[in-house]
């Protein structure tokens, strides 16, 4: 169906008028109009920019959040939108929901004295309150954020009506950008004016320029205006992406709370390999990828390709972090962090010339192909402790049908290398559940993955983001589907991590406890089904994580295993047998004795569950071998 045709048949179904490109003059006068009626003053002098809680009042869990369990990242994009703001002479104020609400559940002694809607309905009108923003900015990165987002935009429209409200990230971006997910996004969130697509530090920055200056609003970029009263909005598409030269910014470390971010939860995935008393921060050194994966949606967000900054500025903002805020370890938030050969090399050369004495770690998944000996052991000359490749799968197959930017062989040279290094943690990102994707598929995913035989394996069942073409391909929408589905974000959450499904009903499933004795017999072309997939995760899980440590004598891989494993056992899935198991075989090699307290932790939980004790049973455990090594001495 033509494009033209689709979005005059949405109009009909929710009264929402679409200026098209060609309506030009009255894409200006409606924009003139709509700036003018909010901003009679024409100016924004305090911009209040806010992070939501990560997920809403139904998901959040106070014991994750008093134990220091969630993710709790910096706001590293309102932070370079609060620099540039600065520069324009507008005042702004980072409000970070997300951290805010942590402190708030730690401040109370008991779960029953923590009143989640409450403790949100005060911080954000003592900060509307006490700030008196012009403009309000809500941020939300993942589609599982929504209810939360919105929830947060009727609170300030419930404190006052005339506060604008801009909206932004990749939530939106993605949400808008897709014919299924776009009227559902604009029904719900009827109460902003405005969602700036994209990376739009610069097209924010040049929207508070035409507020304060009203000129030609063509020249407008990445906005959406909508205006609720008469169901109308218009999109200025107009492209505004930083180039290289614009991405030399340091965001305002000082509205981030770097130390309360650290205290009330973890940055990245290698948290476990650093001291209590580390410092995390993030720093953004490229943005893109040359990938163009169909489970992805960075393409879309960052467009094709990769912009890098300059070696000088991420110096600077090193040493502001460790000068300024003791930081000690950094993530990169890049999502394919090794593009450029030559950049790369040169910031690595700088960071060892100039002495720079911090860790750091790649998070999120590095295409394969540029892991060479030169890059890696610049790496780790410059602080590198940890990385994640980005492998998805092992059979070519598959890896065609995503667009993968890898091959199978690529992954072997690049686990080749990392193995040539054991200070590096090497992690792989494998994902199961693609359209297609059978039983033997996945077992070649297993039979790559022992090959390659790095350090931990993370595996996930896809989970499908908006405006991808995989979630357009499993969900093929109709316009009548696109009218009548109540909410297309409920399916749409992570796998894993604190707000993931496996962790949103009330008593937390251990998937590790499902029944695959027999999961690899029998038809291997056959397509398994979503409860099947659990049980492969389970089984992945086992074989290529744990099973294998009972054989790993090299001091290194000990000490990152078993602080690893420890994560697991104390933080992460205590009740986890298996784990607590192998956390007893660590100790050993690590100290040379065990703690009676992982024993008698196994013992409880495998004589309280019987699930617990027919693993054991399928994989040859037996309390009884910890019992033969040597035992804590008393103290």
């Amino acid at each position: 169906m033509p494009v033209d045709i689709l979005v005059e048949n949405i109009n009909k179904q929710n009264s929402t008028s679409f200026y098209s490109e060609n309506s030009t003059t009255d894409k200006d006068l409606f924009a003139g109009k709509r700036i003018e009626r909010l901003f009679p003053d024409n100016k924004i002098e305090k911009i209040l920019l806010i992070v939501p809680p990560n997920g809403d009042s139904s998901i959040f869990n106070y014991k994750t959040a008093v134990s220091n369990r969630y993710e709790n990242y910096p706001p590293y994009g309102l932070g370079l939108i609060a620099t540039y703001m600065d520069k324009e002479g507008s005042q702004s104020k980072i409000l970070n929901l997300h951290n805010e609400i942590i402190t708030a559940a730690k401040k109370c002694k008991t779960e029953d004295a923590f009143n989640f809607s409450n403790e949100l309905d005060v911080l954000v009108s003592d900060s509307i309150k006490n700030f008196q923003p012009n403009l309000v900015i809500v941020t939300t990165m993942f589609s599982q954020t929504h209810q939360s987002a919105l929830d947060l935009c009727l609170r300030i429209k419930d404190l006052d009506k005339t506060i604008p409200i801009a909206a932004g990230g990749v939530h939106f971006s993605n949400s808008f950008t897709d014919m299924y997910t776009r009227n559902h996004l604009l029904n719900d969130f009827k109460m902003i004016d405005f969602i700036f697509l994209k990376e739009s530090e610069l097209a924010f920055r040049d929207f508070v320029k035409y507020v304060k200056e009203p000129k030609n609003p063509s020249y407008l970029s990445q906005v959406v205006m909508l205006d609720a009263e008469i169901g109308e909005y218009v999109y200025f598409d107009n492209d505004n992406t930083p180039e290289p030269c614009d991405l030399n910014v340091i965001p305002k470390y000082e509205q981030m709370d770097i130390h309360g971010i650290n205290n009330n939860g973890t940055i990245g995935k290698f948290y476990f390999l650093k001291n209590k008393d580390d410092v995390f921060a993030t720093i953004l050194n490229n943005r893109g990828c040359r990938g163009r994966c169909t489970f992805c949606s960075v393409l879309n967000f960052n467009g094709s390709g990769v912009r890098q900054r300059k070696p000088h500025s991420i110096l600077d903002e090193i040493k502001i972090l460790q000068d300024k805020y003791n930081v000690t370890h950094f993530m990169w938030l890049d999502d394919d962090p090794f593009a450029n050969k030559e950049e790369t090399m040169n910031l690595f050369n700088a960071m060892v010339r100039e002495n720079i004495n911090i860790t750091w770690d790649c998070s999120n998944g590095a295409i394969a192909a540029p892991l060479t000996d030169e890059i890696i052991s610049g790496a780790s000359d410059a602080g590198c402790i940890a990385l994640n490749i980005g492998m998805e799968s092992g059979n070519p197959e598959i890896l065609r049908s995503i667009k993968k930017p890898g091959r199978v062989g690529q992954f072997l040279r690049a686990a080749e290398v990392l193995r040539r290094y054991p200070n590096i943690m090497s992690d792989v990102y494998i994902m199961i559940g693609f359209p297609g994707e059978s039983l033997s598929h996945m077992l070649d995913t297993i039979n790559v993955c022992k090959e390659m035989n790095l350090d931990w394996y993370n595996v996930n069942t896809l989970a499908p983001l908006p405006n991808t073409p995989i979630f357009n391909d499993i969900f093929e929408p109709t316009l009548e589907s696109t009218a009548n589905d109540d909410d297309p974000f409920q399916g749409i959450s992570f796998s894993g991590g604190s707000y993931g499904k496996a962790n949103l009903a009330n008593t937390r499933r251990d998937l590790l406890s499902s029944d695959f004795k027999d999961m690899f017999s029998g038809d291997l072309n056959r397509i398994p089904d979503k409860e099947e997939l659990d049980k492969i995760w389970a089984y992945m899980n086992y074989f290529l994580n744990f099973a294998k440590l009972h054989d790993e004598n090299r001091p290194e891989k000990i000490e990152q295993q078993y602080r690893n494993v420890r994560n697991i056992c104390t933080i992460v899935a205590p009740e986890n047998a298996i784990a607590q198991y192998f956390y007893g075989i660590l100790s050993f090699k690590k100290f040379g004795y065990i703690d009676p307290a992982i024993i008698n932790k196994i013992d409880i939980i495998i004589n309280t569950n019987s699930y617990w004790k027919e693993r054991f049973d399928d994989f040859g455990l037996s309390i009884n071998d910890l019992m033969k090594y040597p035992l804590a001495p008393l103290h």
